[in-house]
């Protein structure tokens, strides 16, 4: 049964708004912990990049939500940064695909790992049917953002 936002109860928006904001701590804190090689514009471009390798540069600018020159100087100092390959397209010459290089990989496999620690210092509190709740929990949730997705 679909319902309206304001029908959902100002706690419950409260309490995910405040999960929210510690998952965005928990990033924030592991990337300072690598040093902040890279801006956290960098960064959303290294992970679109990733989910999308061999993308062009008109795509990654939509997909930051920037002009292709600004996503164009994001790519060259990560390229600068021996994080990011830019190649020409094997279809089209005109064109040029992105791609990590595997310091690139490596780095965001660093990542992930130190967020992943961040978590487990927490969960590690937790019971065994609390943490069964949790990925019920998360299951639910995942199921619902992808039907908000959805075209209607």
């Amino acid at each position: 049964m679909a319902r309206e936002e304001g029908d959902l109860p100002a706690d419950l928006l409260d309490r995910v708004d405040a999960l929210c904001e510690w998952m965005a701590a928990v990033r924030t804190h592991a990337h300072e912990d690598l040093e902040n090689r890279v801006s956290p514009s960098q960064l959303r471009a290294l992970f679109v990049v990733a989910g999308h390798d061999g993308i062009n540069l008109n795509m990654l600018a939509t997909g930051l939500g920037a002009i292709p020159s600004s996503a164009s100087r994001l790519c060259d100092r990560l390229e600068a940064a021996g994080l990011l390959v830019r190649a020409l397209s094997e279809t089209d010459r005109r064109e040029v695909v992105l791609s990590l290089a595997p310091e690139g990989v490596a780095f965001l496999e660093e990542l992930r790992a130190a967020r992943r620690r961040a978590l487990a210092r927490v969960l590690i509190h937790l019971e065994a049917d609390e943490l069964d709740g949790i990925v019920r929990s998360l299951r639910v949730l995942r199921r619902a953002a992808h039907r908000a997705d959805a075209p209607q």
